[in-house]
């Protein structure tokens, strides 16, 4: 990971990695720098190997923080005034959480004594399957008729 400090905000390849993973151009990259298209395709193929990089960590990076809008709408259609969009939002947003759920639990280290794991009891998948059949059950028994 190139990822520094903040010099990099003002380093033109980082800034084309940022402008050209958010899906610029490389000649409208190049106008927000005051280069040509040619200058700065240069100077990234110059520096491929750091280039590779930066446009990696840029990649991280914007996948990251649309994530996290995503969420933010999502969270706010739960509480969405049409039943049917608040309910598709809350399954989404619940099946969401539980992949997260899953793969973390799939990296965790394996127990080596009782005591290794802060909570009192973690939930088997089969557990967390039946609370997921339960909560779609329970919300197409509430769902309106006709939906």
């Amino acid at each position: 990971m190139v990822l520094a400090g903040p010099e990099l905000l003002t380093d033109p390849l980082f800034l084309a990695a940022e402008a050209r993973v958010s899906g610029l151009s490389w000649e409208a990259a190049a106008k927000k720098q005051k280069l040509s298209a040619g200058e700065l395709r240069k100077l990234a193929y110059g520096e491929l190997p750091r280039w590779k990089e930066l446009l990696r960590d840029a990649e991280r990076i914007l996948l990251r923080e649309t994530g996290y809008e995503a969420l933010r709408i999502l969270r706010s259609l739960m509480r969405h005034l049409d039943p049917k969009i608040a309910r598709d939002c809350t399954i989404a947003f619940f099946k969401i959480n539980m992949t997260n759920i899953r793969h973390r639990m799939k990296s965790r280290p394996k127990k080596s004594e009782p005591d290794d794991f802060p909570f009192d009891e973690v939930l088997s998948y089969d557990e967390l399957g039946t609370i997921h059949i339960a909560l779609g059950e329970a919300l197409e028994r509430d769902r309106p008729k006709g939906d």
